[in-house]
């Protein structure tokens, strides 16, 4: 009964908060903060916030670094077992899509933090930036598949849905100094740059 009364509330508070206009100019970097703003999004499989659940596959820790893979699950007889996985960054002030994947686990995207991820060569250089965006300037080129470490996400442009994905970056350590690559020049070990480069022989990005 407790719990029952304790997702009633939770809902109440959730469909609140979606219709206060305050919530506009206010995304926190947090699980709760990031299920409210896929709920913004209004690409609900019932087209409705009571026929849709979303949950967060990704640790708090991760959440709170900029990146988490979610997935939507639409409910009630015409949408049952409808699901769609994804995968959403920060932009550092507000969520928004990164990419769409299939499964749970088949997706190019680290979506882990602090972690390694894949440097993937692909048929030109990845480049390292000095910044989280392309206007920042070159600090290195990656000539082979490397493995360096990861701690932080910035999602830079948001996807278009079903079209294209939306571009972000990851912080690495580069020489020694923190620096930055962009997400679609890398993947988590688990899918591989053989994986990432049909990956993208398939789809775009921003």
């Amino acid at each position: 009964m407790k719990k029952t009364l304790f997702s009633l509330a939770t809902s109440l508070l959730l469909i609140t908060t979606l219709s206060s206009p305050a919530f506009a100019a206010s995304q926190p970097e947090t699980r709760s903060g990031l299920i409210i703003s896929v709920f913004r999004l209004n690409e609900f499989h019932c087209q409705t916030v009571k026929n849709t659940v979303v949950k967060t596959h990704s640790s708090t820790a991760t959440i709170s670094r900029g990146i988490s893979k979610i997935s939507m699950t639409g409910i009630g007889s015409a949408c049952i077992s409808q699901k769609l996985f994804a995968v959403w960054g920060y932009t550092g002030s507000v969520w928004g899509q990164l990419g769409t994947v299939s499964t749970k686990t088949a997706t190019p995207y680290l979506t882990s933090l602090p972690a390694n991820l894949l440097i993937c060569k692909g048929k030109s250089n990845a480049v390292i930036k000095s910044g989280p965006g392309a206007r920042f300037s070159t600090v290195g080129t990656v000539t082979s598949t490397q493995t360096v470490a990861a701690d932080l996400f910035q999602l830079e442009a948001k996807a278009v849905p079903l079209r294209e994905d939306g571009r972000g970056w990851y912080r690495i350590k580069w020489r020694g100094k923190q620096a930055w690559v962009a997400s679609y020049q890398v993947t988590n070990a688990a899918f591989g740059c053989a994986n990432w480069a049909s990956y993208w022989a398939e789809w775009t990005h921003r």
